[in-house]
């Protein structure tokens, strides 16, 4: 696999000082990911099964996410809920 993102150092920094479990790295790398293609993304269950994590480890996840002030999240209803990622470091120049 030949894939790259950029991890914020802010996001770095924060995971470790807050003691991030296992779930809460998979669930912001998975994030982040993501997010260089939008900043709001839906995350649902079968993309956190996907991820070998289950639901309520997903919400646990979420929260102390939201709680670092790393995401933002809507629940909704009967639906995934809608996560915002913040804190994305700007565009680098391409060096060319």
């Amino acid at each position: 696999m030949n894939r790259y993102f950029k991890f914020p150092e802010m996001w770095r920094q924060t995971l470790i000082e807050q003691g991030a479990t296992a779930t809460d790295w998979l669930v912001a790398v998975d994030l982040l990911n993501r997010a260089k293609h939008s900043r709001v993304m839906k995350f649902s269950n079968e993309r956190a099964a996907a991820l070998g994590i289950s639901p309520s480890s997903k919400r646990r996840s979420l929260n102390r996410l939201a709680a670092w002030s790393l995401i933002w999240f809507r629940s909704r209803k009967g639906g995934s809920p809608m996560v915002t990622v913040k804190w994305l470091d700007k565009r680098q120049p391409s060096g060319r």
